[in-house]
């Protein structure tokens, strides 16, 4: 019998909560949104959504509170996960909207694309227990990314460069693409992460 998870999901007055919400009904999880320390010691799992710009999300998560908040659940050795902008607030900084610190879980750097990426990419590189879905295909809509580096499980091709794609550093997952808009595969990359694993 699997184990019941209750999803976090981590409120920054951005996001794409709605189509996150969805994709969590479907493999049946439960979920509650959080902005501040009530129900947080509750969560098995926190997830940072990801539509919006990083030098709003970074306030709103400082102002509240919510960046100490991460700092436990990461130190507690829980399952966090970061979709898009999610997985890039999680990084050392970004340059979006000028220079801005993040929550550096992760010690990379958030550069801009000289070109959006948006469409359906083919990742590779993904650590052993992610291999089925190396042929699987994602979907993508930014315009900041992560140079391919020290935590490379996955990437994908894109204006002559690698892009992270999937990272995966202990307790923290990172996704670049959107699996809630990614079908049948974005469903089952999130579900063997709740889990799986």
């Amino acid at each position: 019998m699997i184990k019941k998870k209750l999803v976090g999901i981590v409120n920054y007055n951005v996001g794409n909560h709605t189509s996150i919400i969805n994709l969590l009904k479907k493999i049946n999880v439960e979920y509650i949104l959080i902005d501040g320390k009530k129900n947080f010691n509750k969560c098995d799992i926190l997830l940072l959504p990801g539509v919006g710009s990083f030098a709003y999300a970074i306030k709103k998560i400082r102002q509240k509170k919510i960046d100490l908040l991460i700092n436990k659940f990461v130190n507690r050795k829980k399952k966090v996960i970061g979709i898009c902008l999610g997985m890039q607030l999680l990084c050392k900084s970004s340059i979006e909207n000028g220079y801005n610190k993040g929550l550096g879980h992760l010690d990379l750097k958030v550069i801009k694309l000289k070109k959006i990426n948006t469409g359906w990419r083919k990742n590779t590189l993904y650590p052993t227990n992610f291999k089925s879905f190396t042929k699987d295909y994602f979907y993508f809509n930014h315009s900041y990314y992560i140079k391919f580096n020290s935590y490379k499980y996955s990437s994908c091709k894109m204006q002559n460069s690698k892009i992270t794609s999937f990272i995966k550093k202990n307790n923290i997952y990172g996704l670049q693409f959107h699996p809630e808009k990614s079908y049948e595969q974005g469903i089952n990359i999130v579900k063997k992460i709740i889990f799986n694993d």
